[in-house]
């Protein structure tokens, strides 16, 4: 018996996919970096631990400049998985051995910290995983920092041990503000890209009718409104729409669409707003615009539409477009105006269409 798989199913799938896509890219951009990063630092941490004379610390960074290379060579590779498992791994262990032969003067100790926000963005670690894996390095970090609270190194380079320190305080510190700093561009990026799905209708670019809903409807906006000396709303309809999409195909009605919407946007202010309303219908908002001046704008749009919108399959057929006009003022409401301006728009309709009313 076949199980079905519910579209919830799919979603979760899809997006599980997607969202390892998009890591491996993030990983991608990032790695590479960090692994010529870290191989350069361990060359300098080998000649440090030479002139302390500290040399098991020494020959231990011989190998740990080998890993970080193996680590920069699996990420051209694309293993990159792999490439953070070493990378983590070696962080740890370095951490550990460093600060238990040389004590905690040199703040080897808190490279242990980045750890967390690496394991933390590992896109294969589970929450519980990567939780788990970050109690185990705070308790490392943790008991490390007591059983080596005693350590003592007679150092050959006593002067700059708080340089040392105050230096690998700083780079243990910055993987966390970059990743900080990247999370806030990213969360950014993130929520005007799902404002833009939320609000804007994909094939013209314009706003949509959820979008200018909320935005006349909300409680700062009514007051907003009410502060206008007045607004006008347009209601357009393109003509004969139904007749461009069975004659000539639903490519060129979309084409039609677009081409629309470039010249409304096109012949409007930035303070204005352009929303598609329905399937071939487009609302204007034009604020502070009393009937007058939204018939100027409006004549202006319906020129364009007739004499600057070249669509060769529609040299025969033509392409026009509908509107009506309503004003409102302080005490009149969204949708007592948009009646209005749709009552206008009928009667254009009705009129013989490519008309505009008011």
């Amino acid at each position: 018996m076949k199980t079905s798989v519910s579209g919830k199913d799919h979603l979760e799938d899809s997006y599980k996919a997607l969202e390892l896509k998009y890591s491996d890219i993030r990983l991608q951009a990032s790695l590479k970096v960090i692994c010529f990063i870290g191989a350069i630092a361990h060359i300098l941490f080998l000649f440090l631990f030479a002139f302390m004379g500290a040399t098991f610390m020494a020959i231990f960074n011989i190998l740990s400049i080998g890993v970080w290379i193996y680590a920069f060579v699996l990420s051209q590779k694309q293993r990159y998985e792999w490439a953070v498992h070493i990378v983590t791994a070696e962080m740890f262990i370095h951490a550990i051995l460093a600060t238990s032969f040389v004590g905690p003067d040199l703040g080897f100790q808190f490279y242990l910290w980045p750890l967390i926000g690496l394991l933390l963005t590992m896109p294969s670690n589970k929450l519980k995983q990567s939780t788990f894996f970050c109690v185990i390095v705070i308790i490392g970090f943790i008991v490390l920092s007591i059983a080596t609270k005693n350590v003592e190194f007679t150092y050959a380079l006593a002067p700059i041990v708080n340089y040392v320190y105050a230096t690998n305080v700083l780079f243990a510190a910055l993987p966390f503000v970059l990743t900080i700093l990247y999370l806030r561009s990213t969360n950014s990026d993130n929520e005007k890209e799902l404002f833009s799905q939320a609000n804007m209708d994909d094939l013209t670019g314009t706003y949509n009718r959820r979008f200018v809903h909320d935005l006349m409807e909300s409680s700062e906006t009514e007051q907003r409104r009410r502060s206008f000396d007045s607004y006008s709303l347009v209601l357009g309809d393109v003509d004969n729409f139904k007749q461009i999409n069975d004659s000539l195909g639903h490519q060129v009605g979309d084409t039609a669409i677009r081409e629309i919407a470039s010249v409304l946007k096109n012949n409007v202010r930035d303070s204005d707003i352009v929303s598609r309303w329905g399937g071939e219908e487009f609302l204007i908002i034009l604020a502070n615009a009393d009937i007058e001046t939204s018939e100027k704008v409006v004549h202006k749009i319906r020129h364009g539409i007739n004499h600057d919108i070249d669509i060769p399959q529609l040299s025969e057929l033509g392409l026009s477009m509908s509107f009506g006009i309503a004003s409102a003022h302080r005490h009149m409401s969204f949708e007592e105006t948009i009646r209005q301006a749709d009552i206008k728009l009928y009667q254009a309709k009705a009129a013989g269409r490519d008309r505009v009313l008011s």
